[in-house]
């Protein structure tokens, strides 16, 4: 906060950040410190700059990403996101374990959280064991797949993915929060097997995360779990009021009209999605 406000009053006197690299910074003779009396509460807790550049080479790489968190912390972005499959043997942690030298001082520098995840998280589920062990895996019209997500109401399979999230917060304690997405389906693709049939798509996915979130509770407390909103998990009838401090909504309505606001009543198109994001 203290840091923001610095920026701001920097920005009274015409200083601005429009891109990574670039400044406007007017000449010291040329400055002029306004008296002003601002209070300013951001509407968003978690804004991210998201990292999708290529890895390497690294020098390249390390430059681009400083000047990229230096730009969005003047910016007031506060999060830095990790592209990525949050897997504790993947790719991801080996280069996070060789870039942390140079990325970790400029992150605590300006107090920026972390997150990681993505889409794979079904994947937790070694799908080699489909041949083996088959009720993992979701049923659909009476025969167990290996594809989509994974059975909901199998303890084994979620504590499998328990299992996966602990090694891969063991290896990247520096993380705040984990998007455990599921499989990006309109319409869905859970388990309609007899003990997951009656379960919205919703219910299905609290009832993996319920149990990732209540272990981070007890082993990693102050890390965070996402829980999408889009497609069918955005109706969320059949949900109690949750009780969970340490999962998030994460609205994300992709198929919306980007010409209007989401609550422009002249857009036919994002009514619905208004609607819904209101009863959520």
């Amino acid at each position: 906060g203290v840091l923001y406000g610095v920026y701001r009053l920097l920005e009274s006197t015409g200083c601005r950040w429009p891109l990574p690299g670039v400044e406007r910074i007017p000449a010291l003779k040329e400055l002029r410190f306004p008296e002003m009396r601002l209070l300013d509460n951001p509407a968003y807790e978690v804004r991210a700059v998201t990292d999708d550049t290529v890895w390497e080479p690294v020098d390249t790489y390390v430059e681009e990403m400083i000047s990229k968190l230096d730009w969005g912390c003047k910016n007031r972005l506060n999060t830095y996101s990790i592209g990525g499959f949050p897997d504790a043997k993947c790719e991801l942690v080996k280069k996070w374990g060789h870039l942390k030298p140079f990325l970790w001082p400029a992150l605590i520098k300006r107090g920026y959280r972390i997150e990681c995840g993505g889409h794979d998280t079904p994947k937790f589920v070694d799908r080699r064991l489909f041949p083996e062990k088959p009720e993992l895996f979701r049923m659909k019209d009476g025969v167990r797949r290996p594809d989509g997500n994974l059975c909901s109401s199998n303890p084994e399979a979620v504590d499998m993915i328990i299992r996966q999230v602990r090694e891969l917060l063991t290896a990247m304690p520096e993380l705040n929060m984990l998007h455990l997405f599921f499989d990006d389906v309109d319409g869905g693709s859970w388990c309609d097997c007899p003990l997951c049939q009656d379960k919205t798509p919703s219910q299905q996915t609290l009832a993996v995360l319920g149990p990732v979130a209540d272990m981070l509770k007890k082993e990693f407390p102050g890390i965070e779990l996402d829980f999408v909103l889009y497609h069918d998990t955005l109706n969320l009838s059949g949900i109690p009021q949750l009780s969970y401090d340490n999962i998030y909504g994460y609205y994300a309505p992709r198929e919306r009209c980007y010409t209007h606001s989401i609550a422009d009543p002249v857009c036919p198109h994002n009514q619905s999605y208004y609607r819904e994001l209101t009863e959520a």
